[in-house]
């Protein structure tokens, strides 16, 4: 009977301890929400082209870079304890964004389903629509009547939505892409082209330094939504969102979108 009692004595007690024991408890998941909100000094690299007036160009006077994007990332850093390192680059920039050698990229990128395939986007900081800038001695009134005439040329940019709204106008045979939109600018005012397929809010800084010889033409299109981009899964992702929605809550993205773009980023309509 003794020793029938003791492997049952070994059991309770053994029950009992392991009752009375302090255990490690399993640790809890990190809420998928949270990101950083302190990057401790890190340095970001931007990429812009420094072409691509009112979002980024050389000041003539100090050959310093300016321009939206400047003034946006050095507020988002401002906010999240970063560093901008803005680096000059070529367009497009999606295949070096893919393959991470750039943390962000700026310049008034539209968003679109194929290119979210390659790179991520931030949410949305402005909704714009496409134009057709023109010289003020244009005799086109309409997108009909540019269309019509088989001798209407059209300046874009390779690989831009701007190139693909002009497609859709004109056809390829009468469109000419230049490497950067100055370049294309200076064929418009010569007369080699009758017109530049553009964003409205980067057609206003072009318009500004040629106020008696360019002008806004007609709508090409409208409803398009402008983005910052980054390699895919970048950390950048959630807290420049984050600083991006302070920043129109707070009116320091329109204050910024006055300066350079002269109009409010913030949309008032109703949801």
């Amino acid at each position: 009977m003794k020793r029938a009692i003791l492997p049952s004595l070994f059991l309770i007690i053994s029950i009992v301890l392991g009752a009375c024991s302090t255990t490690t408890p399993t640790p809890v998941a990190a809420d998928p929400m949270e990101f950083i909100t302190d990057f401790g000094g890190r340095e970001i690299t931007v990429g812009v082209e420094n072409t691509y007036p009112p979002f980024n160009m050389l000041d003539p006077d100090t050959d310093e870079g300016i321009g939206w994007d400047y003034d946006v990332y050095r507020e988002i850093c401002r906010r999240l304890n970063c560093v901008p390192v803005f680096v000059e680059i070529m367009w497009p920039p999606f295949e070096m964004m893919a393959a991470g050698e750039l943390d962000t990229v700026g310049d008034g990128i539209t968003i679109k389903l194929n290119r979210s395939q390659v790179v991520d986007y931030s949410d949305p900081y402005i909704e714009y629509g496409m134009i057709m800038m023109m010289r003020t001695d244009n005799v086109y009134e309409t997108a009909e009547d540019f269309a019509a005439d088989p001798e209407a040329r059209v300046a874009s940019q390779a690989g831009t939505t701007n190139e693909a709204a002009a497609l859709a106008l004109v056809g390829e045979d009468r469109i000419d892409n230049y490497v950067e939109w100055p370049i294309g600018v200076v064929a418009l005012l010569a007369g080699d082209n009758d017109g530049m397929a553009i964003d409205s809010v980067a057609a206003v800084a072009y318009i500004q330094e040629h106020p008696d010889d360019l002008m806004a033409g007609f709508s090409l299109t409208s409803g398009e939504l402008l983005a910052l981009i980054y390699p895919p899964g970048s950390p950048l992702q959630g807290p420049f969102n984050k600083a991006i929605q302070d920043m129109l809550n707070d009116g320091t993205m329109d204050a910024i979108c006055q300066k350079w773009l002269l109009t409010n980023c913030s949309s008032e309509e109703e949801l």
